[in-house]
């Protein structure tokens, strides 16, 4: 299989791309929901021991590199953000949250680091960064050519940061809360200034502070750390009058452009709100992108008399006008009697989409204003989980979903805006037909946005290959700064949904930490007018799986020859057929299997100089 996946590789091909209008899930299971129980984070609650599964060593595929492992799976509450940098001269660092030890409460949890030395990656760390129990580290660049980590303990933050990147001792140092008792915990962390000098930290309390029940607070250092000039500020619109408390991991920064911040806050029970200061943090604004129907919620007292459809996870970035961008998961609560119970459907389906141009998501009922048929019908909805087998419709997922009821089924968006301001997202999506023992995998996929957002084009589906699409593939992290690739780091294990997530039947796996570098122009980015890549559309074959035959939809901009050759997972080639020149305009090719074994096959269609590679499964 490696021989013939490296053939593949060196014709310049390797994930499938292709564009997709939405399907929708049936109507039964859009209507389903669930009773959970809020627990606002899964950090210092005792570990969740449960027998190891053996870990069966997978191949990778092509262009991917694992960077580490971890049992400790519970990456971030909601939203991902600050862990995954490239820097100006093309060197790369990646921290994670490591433990292997269940035992207690993880005792060896810390920062998983490595670092990319513009050849190749480093040793897989086998022992924590720091020298005590921490967790959910942040990463930046610091100075000339230094980097800084903050992540947290029980007490307070812990900064570890050396004047070197990827090599030297780690100088660490303690960043004190609010106040005595006080709890700082989840960090987020960028830095600003042509020298990265200069520290931004958000970070938020354990405990209720100044009359919320966790209360987020910014930190800033304009000599890399050595003092904050502005030390547990509530930012103006962050407080009670505002909310009711801010959850873990519900905000995210942005990349800085110069001395432009940004960051947001957005979750199920709170405002949508996008923060901005032009003057590297000294004064804010903010912009209201979604107003919760239920403002201050407050779980003692609010009682929902609808549904809410909601964001879950969130993620902001800059172009380089400095204007800000967002996309969010959608999800859909309620909240029906005073407590820690709520209520959420978890086939509620969509990333939805928003920049500084726009108004605020407003509806007649404002509980329904981020309804993701009508965010489509906008332009506003841009991911979802993708009709993978071609038949027109998102089958019934029914149990086959390893649900959370912090994240939906497409969740933990990334946004990447780039030098041209092409925009990329990366998010993470329940795949249809990639089923396990008992649930659906999630894996990650790619879009492509044209400058300014006005359209989103192609598709990839990264994990759509034989080493992986037995993973569960979650927390995506593009790099802000790219050059003709995206740079994509995401979590996989070989069972859905997470162990801290308390996912039914989830053992203790080893979750690979995996690198990956994509080309735009399989997204369509870069690619001349007079290409012969321009405006080709490969539909993946259906039905898939299939006994006798297939149908691989193709639509050409122009007279391209076509053929299409049929492999076996070994690379040996079960059939070959040259369909000659073909006019532009749609086509359909079938795909004969009734001399297949039943198994795992590629199918190649080549046009021209172009070739797309997807997968195929006879029964």
């Amino acid at each position: 299989m490696k021989k013939f996946l490296l053939i593949v590789f060196a014709l310049g091909i390797f994930f499938p791309g292709f564009s997709q209008t939405r399907k929708s899930t049936s109507g039964v299971d859009r209507n389903v929901s669930r009773t959970a129980v809020y627990k606002g984070s899964l950090d210092e609650a005792p570990a969740i021991v449960k027998p190891i599964n053996m870990f069966v060593e997978k191949p990778l595929s092509f262009n991917e590199i694992q960077l580490g492992t971890t049992i400790f799976d519970n990456q971030s509450n909601s939203s991902v953000s600050n862990r995954f940098y490239r820097h100006q001269d093309g060197t790369m660092a990646f921290v994670w949250s490591m433990g292997m030890i269940q035992a207690g409460t993880w005792p060896d949890r810390g920062t998983g680091y490595n670092y990319f030395d513009g050849s190749s990656w480093g040793a897989e760390p086998t022992a924590r960064l720091e020298s005590q129990r921490v967790g959910w580290p942040s990463y930046a660049p610091l100075g000339a050519n230094g980097e800084v980590i903050i992540t947290h303990k029980a007490t307070d933050l812990v900064m570890s940061k050396r004047a070197t990147k990827g090599t030297g001792t780690w100088i660490q140092s303690n960043i004190d809360g609010p106040g005595a008792g006080t709890k700082l915990t989840w960090p987020r962390i960028c830095t600003s200034g042509t020298d990265h000098n200069t520290i931004h930290l958000l970070a938020n309390t354990y405990e209720p502070y100044n009359g919320q029940g966790s209360a987020l607070l910014y930190y800033r250092s304009q000599d890399g750390g050595t003092s904050w000039d502005i030390s547990a500020t509530a930012i103006p619109g962050t407080g009670s009058d505002n909310y009711f408390q801010v959850d873990a991991d519900s905000y995210v920064w942005a990349e800085p452009r110069a001395n432009t911040l940004a960051f947001v806050i957005g979750n199920s029970w709170c405002d949508f709100n996008l923060f901005k200061s032009t003057d590297n943090g000294d004064t804010w604004t903010k912009t209201l992108i979604w107003a919760n129907p239920y403002p201050l919620f407050d779980w003692n007292t609010t009682i929902t008399t609808d549904t809410i459809r909601c964001p879950e996870s969130v993620s902001c970035a800059l172009d380089n006008t400095g204007k800000a961008h967002v996309v969010f998961g959608l999800g859909r609560v309620t909240h029906e009697a005073v407590g820690n119970n709520f209520n959420y459907w978890p086939y509620t389906d969509g990333i939805g989409y928003w920049n500084e141009d726009m108004p605020p998501f407003t509806a007649v009922n404002q509980n329904h204003a981020l309804d993701s048929d009508t965010l489509y019908a906008k332009g506003n909805l841009v991911g979802w989980s993708l009709d993978l087998d071609g038949n027109g419709f998102i089958w019934d997922f029914a149990d086959l979903y390893a649900y959370n009821p912090q994240v939906g089924i497409s969740t933990m968006p990334q946004l990447s805006i780039d030098a041209a301001n092409n925009m990329f997202l990366a998010y993470s999506s329940t795949a249809e037909g990639f089923v396990g023992d008992q649930y659906n995998y999630k894996h990650i996929f790619l879009r492509y946005g044209t400058p300014g957002g006005s359209e989103w084009q192609n598709f990839i589906h990264v994990n759509d290959d034989p080493a992986q699409i037995f993973d569960e593939a979650i927390f995506p992290q593009l790099t802000a700064n790219s050059d003709d690739n995206l740079h994509l780091v995401y979590n996989v294990d070989e069972q859905p949904g997470t162990l801290l997530g308390e996912d039914p039947g989830h053992l203790a796996n080893q979750n690979r930490q995996l690198y990956s570098m994509v080309p735009k122009f399989l997204l369509g980015v870069g690619i001349p007018e007079n290409s012969d890549f321009v405006n080709v559309k490969v539909s993946p074959n259906y039905p898939n799986p299939f006994r006798n035959t297939s149908q691989v939809e193709v639509s050409l901009a122009k007279t391209a020859p076509v053929s299409i050759r049929v492999s076996s997972l070994t690379g040996l080639e079960m059939s070959y057929v040259n369909y000659g020149l073909q006019a532009a305009g749609p086509h359909v090719y079938k795909i004969d299997g009734t001399d297949l074994c039943s198994g795992v096959y590629f199918y190649t269609v080549i046009i021209g100089k172009q070739q797309y590679v997807q997968k195929m499964i006879v029964k």
